[in-house]
């Protein structure tokens, strides 16, 4: 499925300001489940997955389930392609996948106004893990 100009910015700024939320709200110890909630609605909109078909919390699925929505879906490609889309590396040897959860990530710390040693983001695999280490890291979200 293409998505239009609109539908991009328009979720973009319903990510950005759950985002902003977040950051304001400066709750995380104590509501870890609503920080979790809100992070999934976020990245659900950044990735344009329909938050019901987001049925993982994996972000490495959830970045596959976007490329598969963006490439699949009336694009009229076939399986092949986008299997080979989705595991082919480039010249860095970093494939798609792992560039659409680097980007998330990069988006997520500069929205929220944090910083993840890369090692440490490299680690975060699903959104519990990543709202257990934005919990930890309430003092720098909520400056």
């Amino acid at each position: 499925m293409l998505y239009s100009e609109d539908q991009l910015r328009k979720n973009g700024a319903e990510a950005e300001a759950i985002l902003r939320e977040i950051k304001q709200s400066g709750s995380f110890k104590k509501d870890p489940d609503k920080l979790y909630e809100k992070l999934k609605s976020a990245v659900c909109l950044r990735l344009m997955i329909p938050e019901e078909e987001a049925d993982t919390d994996d972000l490495r699925k959830l970045c596959i389930l976007s490329i598969r929505m963006q490439s699949g879906s009336g694009s009229g490609l076939p399986e092949g392609v986008i299997r080979n889309q989705i595991e082919k590396y480039d010249c860095h040897q970093t494939n798609l996948v792992t560039q659409k959860k680097v980007l998330l990530m990069l988006y997520i710390e500069r929205i929220l106004g944090v910083t993840l040693q890369d090692r440490q983001a490299a680690e975060i695999c699903t959104l519990k893990e990543l709202a257990e280490t934005l919990a930890d890291q309430e003092d720098a979200v909520t400056e």
